[in-house]
C-alpha cells in the first residue's frame, strides 16, 4: 500500500494535492481523519502482531509468516 501510494503521490498532481490536505487536517487535529489513521495505525499493529506470534512459534511457524507475506 505504501508504495503504491507513493508512486501516485510522485506522479498524480491532484492525488499530491489532496494527500497534502488530508495531512494538514490530521495534523489540526480532524476527528474524521484521527479515526482514520488510528485504523490504519491498528491494521499495521495486527500485522505486525501475527509476524511476532508467527516468529515466536516452531519452525512450522515459519510457514505462517510466509503465509502472512504480500504477493506483490
Amino acid at each position: 500500500m505504501y508504495k503504491q501510494s507513493k508512486k501516485r503521490f510522485d506522479e498524480d498532481p491532484e492525488f499530491k494535492e489532496r494527500a497534502r490536505k488530508a495531512v494538514t487536517q490530521l495534523q489540526g487535529g480532524d476527528a474524521q481523519f484521527i479515526t482514520a489513521w488510528e485504523r490504519i495505525c491498528e491494521a499495521s499493529r495486527k500485522v505486525c502482531d501475527d509476524y511476532k506470534q508467527c516468529l515466536s512459534a516452531t519452525p512450522a511457524g515459519l510457514l505462517c509468516c510466509a503465509a502472512l507475506a504480500p504477493t506483490s
